[in-house]
Formats: C-alpha cells, sequence, structure tokens
C-alpha cells in the first residue's frame, strides 16, 4: 500500500512479546528492523518506535546501549509530538533507573506515568506500568504489594509476563502461605480501573516511604 505503518506496528508488537518473555532480547532483530524501517522513510517518529523497543529488549543485558537508545527516542518522539512514545520510553528509564539503586525514584516515576497514560484512557498502558512497577517493588521489599498487582495481572494477557511470574515465584517460597494467598486473592478481585487505582496509591505510598 505504500503506507510504512503496519508493518512498523507488527515489528513494534514482536518486540514488545518479546520483552514479557524469558529473553527479551530476542526481540532485538525485529527492534532494529524497525529502526531501519524508520530510516529508510526518513520519519522520525518510526525511528522513535524503533529505539524504544531497542531500549525494552536489551535493558536487562545491554543497559548503556538501551539508555542511548531511549534518550533519543525520547528527544525525536517529543519533537514529532508523539506523546505514548515519551511516557514508554520513560517507563522503560524508569526500569534502568531500579536497576542501579534507584528503586525510589522509579517508583515515582511510574506514579507519573500512570497519571500521563490515565489522562490520555490509555488503561492497557497503564497496566504495562504496573507491570513495569514489579521489579521495583520486589527491590523495595514490597512483595505482597508485587503479589496484589500480579494477583490482578493474571486476569489479564499480562499475567503470563516474565516479569509477573518471577514474583510468584519468589512470592510462594519468601511469603507465608496465608500473606501469600491473601495478597493474591485481593489482586484478583480488583478490575483493570481499580488496579491502576490501587497501583497510584501504593506506588505513592513507597516511594514517599510512608
Amino acid at each position: 500500500s505504500g503506507d510504512p505503518m503496519p508493518q512498523a506496528v507488527a515489528l513494534f508488537d514482536r518486540a514488545l512479546l518479546a520483552s514479557f518473555s524469558k529473553k527479551p532480547a530476542g526481540g532485538l532483530r525485529w527492534a532494529e528492523e524497525l529502526v531501519d524501517l524508520g530510516d529508510k522513510w526518513c520519519s522520525a517518529s518510526l525511528r522513535a518506535m524503533g529505539l524504544v523497543s531497542i531500549g525494552r529488549t536489551i535493558a536487562t543485558e545491554d543497559p548503556d546501549r538501551a539508555r542511548a537508545a531511549l534518550s533519543e527516542a525520547t528527544t525525536l518522539a517529543e519533537a514529532s509530538r508523539c506523546s505514548l512514545l515519551v511516557h514508554q520510553a520513560k517507563r522503560i528509564m524508569s526500569e534502568l533507573d531500579a536497576a542501579i539503586g534507584g528503586c525510589d525514584a522509579g517508583l515515582r516515576g511510574l506514579r507519573v506515568l500512570l497519571e500521563g497514560f490515565g489522562r490520555s484512557g490509555d488503561v492497557s498502558q497503564q497496566l504495562q506500568t504496573v507491570l513495569s512497577a514489579l521489579d521495583l517493588l520486589v527491590g523495595v521489599g514490597a512483595l505482597e504489594v508485587a503479589t496484589l498487582f500480579c494477583g490482578a495481572l493474571v486476569q489479564t494477557p499480562l499475567g503470563s509476563a516474565a516479569q509477573c511470574r518471577r514474583v510468584m515465584a519468589l512470592a510462594r517460597t519468601q511469603l507465608s502461605s496465608a500473606s501469600y494467598q491473601a495478597a493474591f486473592t485481593q489482586g484478583s478481585s480488583l478490575s483493570p480501573a481499580e488496579l491502576v487505582e490501587v497501583a497510584a496509591g501504593q506506588l505513592e505510598r513507597l516511594a514517599s516511604g510512608a
């Protein structure tokens, strides 16, 4: 059709799905192909999509390259007025910050992103932001909160993501049976909208040290 967007979305989604697996770097080839597609079409927004995908897929294996890709993606997306991509890049940056000990800053950043995605009515991105918070919650010792979030997320397709599986495996070994069951059951009773509301409050509380 002469329109690169269908191919771009397909590549973006393939890289995204890979990021939810145990081997997120497996999606790097699709992310790089997306960058090439953006360059071919001289499109800053398509290149930004590819750079966000690169940052997402290699955040664990090559954080320096991921950070550089996300920084460029943010600049391009802001210039193209693609607020969704800006928020996605910042979400991954929060995860990178948390990996080097910036859990409090990461939690605050994710709290702000929840609000940003809420203003645009994007529940899917809000749920992905909750998923991104799981490792940070474990990092600050809030395993019961992370388990509650997983209890809600397993009602959605994101419940099969590697992040959620890690938390569930950890919770089963480190929490008492009663605490695990209570947190998971509470989470499973929440709708996506209720989860986002609870998550916003918990991230605010934990980031402020309350």
